[in-house]
């Protein structure tokens, strides 16, 4: 079984279907293009959570003059271990008006986990169960005094009349959701786990998707394809995200910056990496933005 990760910091963590919240301009001399921002989820790795929640009550975008332009101002709860292998929840689907903008700014009111037992565990985003000690990349910063958090966008955004840009919001879960109290009763199957409780730390990624791409594939041994497999993805020897195989053995990781020195390591309990089968894929690879890479893995039974 795979320990769960307890950390003292952390964040990417995707919906079944999607969700469109489009807003309508009405100044009809200005001319517009189009943001989209989905939601996905680097998996939790422990099969007894059903839900892992985080709330969303406003999105926002500044413009490179510092005005500020109202994306979404409807609270939206999302189940993030519903958002893996390549499914995604769309939080905005936005017309905006031509110029040059350099942040988004999310406002997270509460994060809430619930176990398969019916246990449930809720944080309010300004209490003490959450911090902006969270590893957050692209030089993303947490607002102490509003508990919002400020996302830089690398390059300026420059919006101009039928230009549609997309981004991947990706939050780990495993990361983000410090696990307290753990217990564990029973062995083998019937084994459970109780908490006492859950501390939120924000560890997520933030990525232009026209500068990415997607690795998909297979995981399986003699024994067929292997499902909950962990497929672990490397940057300079560094994790930067992961998933889980479905019940067939497949996974798929969307929103892998373009780029050089990537490689995969692949874990299940039971079983480890066939390095004879495995050697073309185990090594380091470039992405290249708008690629569909296949990899498939092969794994040796070690009972």
């Amino acid at each position: 079984m795979k320990n769960i990760k307890v950390l003292p910091v952390a964040i990417v963590l995707f919906i079944a279907g999607f969700l469109t919240i489009s807003c309508e301009q009405n100044n009809i001399n200005e001319s517009f293009g189009k943001i989209t921002l989905k939601l996905s989820d680097a998996p939790l790795d422990y099969a007894q959570f059903k839900e892992a929640n985080i709330t969303i009550d406003r999105i926002e975008i500044r413009k490179k003059d510092g005005k500020y332009i109202s994306l979404m101002d409807s609270p939206k709860k999302s189940n993030l271990l519903e958002l893996v292998n390549g499914v995604t929840e769309t939080l905005i689907d936005y017309n905006l008006p031509e110029g040059d903008y350099d942040m988004i700014r999310l406002h997270m009111s509460s994060s809430e986990m619930i176990m398969n037992n019916g246990n449930s565990y809720f944080n309010e985003m300004d209490g003490e169960g959450f911090s902006g000690n969270g590893m957050m990349q692209n030089g993303m910063m947490f607002n102490n005094n509003d508990g919002s958090i400020d996302i830089p966008f690398e390059t300026m955004l420059t919006i101009m009349e039928g230009i549609h840009e997309e981004y991947l919001l990706d939050v780990d879960v495993n990361q983000s959701f410090m696990l307290e109290g753990i217990e564990y009763t029973n062995t083998g199957s019937g084994m459970m786990m109780n908490i006492s409780g859950f501390s939120f730390y924000p560890m997520m990624r933030f990525v232009h998707m026209s500068t990415s791409g997607t690795i998909k594939g297979t995981v399986q041994s003699e024994d067929g394809f292997l499902a909950n497999a962990t497929i672990t993805l490397m940057h300079s020897d560094k994790e930067y995200t992961s998933t889980h195989t479905d019940d067939n053995g497949n996974y798929t990781l969307i929103g892998i910056p373009e780029g050089a020195d990537y490689s995969m390591i692949v874990e299940l309990d039971g079983y480890m990496m066939d390095s004879s089968q495995n050697g073309t894929v185990m090594g380091g690879f470039d992405m290249m933005a708008g690629s569909k890479i296949n990899m498939n893995f092969y794994m040796n039974s070690t009972n």
